[in-house]
């Protein structure tokens, strides 16, 4: 999710912007001596059994993190915080949410990267107001068997399925007619050209990120993605980046590009392809001072970041 975090900065989109709330708790004492002044809660793991016991008493407590505490189920507690907006379990051993979890009717927000779900759990359609669902590094997810859930999330417009062994996206992922935001990088094996396929239909789709995916050039049926405003090309090393300059240009709309990490030297000579921008981020590559200079000058009206 860092990843994507400078990139909806920059298009003014918002991007965990619950998060911008209060002070982050992360002490058991915390919990057990200001319990009402609690809105954000990153738990070491081993304070789970005080923060069951003292549940009750968190009731402004708007943001959670259980991350990293070998879970294989949540903590029936976490159920009894109706204030409850942001849920990050990442980096557990999860592979359900029971349905009483409904009750978390405020949820917004959905992290369990780095899991073992298979499907997806048919209480994520009871959240009324869920909208951002990051499922990157659940290698086992089949996507297929979890477009019902997907699609029933009435208000989900931004997506994590980064790094989750996706090779072909299903066609119902049309059925996603509100999103905006889709992190699919990390997928080496995905077909390039079917996915653009799909995606094509989607006419709210505003910021893609392809981080290490082994591209070697952009398909020409990207530019069928009309409403694309921002996109993520970091670590795609044998990228042609006469191509990403062709797609540019013919977009119109593309004004966020990201191209770090990329172990590139120069670009090519006409970048007038690019004048459009108004960010280019081209930082961790290899560019020289004199190669810095050049692509500032040419680009005089974008905000170039090494």
């Amino acid at each position: 999710m860092k990843l994507f975090s400078c990139l909806f900065l920059l298009l003014s989109i918002g991007y965990f912007g619950n998060a911008q709330i209060s002070i982050k708790y992360q002490s058991k004492d915390s919990i057990l001596f200001v319990p009402q002044k609690i809105e954000w809660l990153d738990l070491n793991c081993e304070d789970l059994e005080v923060f069951s016991r003292e549940t009750e008493k968190l009731s402004n407590l708007k943001i959670l993190y259980l991350d990293n505490c070998r879970l294989s189920d949540l903590p029936e507690s976490v159920r009894f915080i109706p204030s409850l907006k942001i849920l990050n379990v990442s980096g557990n051993q999860l592979s359900k949410i029971p349905s009483e979890f409904k009750s978390l009717q405020n949820i917004d927000v959905i992290n369990v990267r780095g899991n073992a779900f298979k499907k997806l759990p048919k209480v994520l359609m009871n959240f009324p107001l869920l909208r951002e669902l990051d499922l990157g590094e659940n290698d086992a997810l089949q996507l297929k068997k979890s477009m019902q859930v997907l699609s029933g999330i009435k208000l989900l417009d931004k997506l994590y399925l980064d790094g989750t062994g996706i090779r072909k996206l299903p066609k119902k992922f049309t059925e996603l007619k509100i999103l905006q935001e889709l992190s699919i990088g990390n997928n080496r094996e995905m077909d390039m050209i079917q996915m653009f396929d799909v995606l094509s239909d989607m006419k709210s789709l505003q910021v893609l990120s392809l981080e290490n995916s082994a591209i070697t050039e952009l398909p020409s049926n990207l530019s069928t993605i009309s409403s694309l405003a921002g996109l993520v090309l970091d670590q795609n090393e044998e990228i042609d980046m006469e191509s990403v300059i062709d797609y540019v240009q013919k977009s119109g709309n593309i004004k966020v590009l990201l191209l770090r990490s990329n172990n590139l030297t120069t670009l090519p000579d006409n970048l007038s392809g690019l004048s459009g921008l108004a960010v280019l981020e081209l930082g961790e590559n290899q560019f020289s001072d004199a190669e810095q200079q050049r692509i500032t000058e040419a680009l005089k009206d974008t905000k170039v970041n090494f």
